[in-house]
């Protein structure tokens, strides 16, 4: 009866330590978790910002321009300005893949 006490005592303190070793590692995971969670945001959250910054057009200030010559300043001023918001919205894409 004894050694069954004893067994029984040691089986307690083997599987506290178990769950205390469960509770550090559960708690390690939730870290990491939010910590990637917080890169991910911050690093979409940084990409968006650089969208905003994107030029969709550049109005002459210079000199006056033809209705024809304007459009082609927007028109290409566009274009790059799609070009770099379709870099960036691939860039979101795989962040939040």
């Amino acid at each position: 009866m004894f050694y069954l006490r004893l067994s029984y005592d040691r089986l307690l303190l083997v599987v506290g330590a178990v769950i205390d070793e469960c509770r550090t590692t559960m708690e390690d995971i939730r870290y990491l978790a939010e910590r990637c969670r917080d890169i991910l945001l911050y690093r979409i959250e940084l990409v968006l910002e650089e969208m905003t910054k994107v030029q969709l057009y550049d109005l002459p200030t210079d000199e006056p321009v033809t209705t024809d010559e304007f459009l082609q300043l927007i028109e290409a001023c566009c274009q790059n300005g799609a070009q770099t918001l379709a870099k960036y919205d691939i860039s979101i894409i795989r962040l939040v893949k």
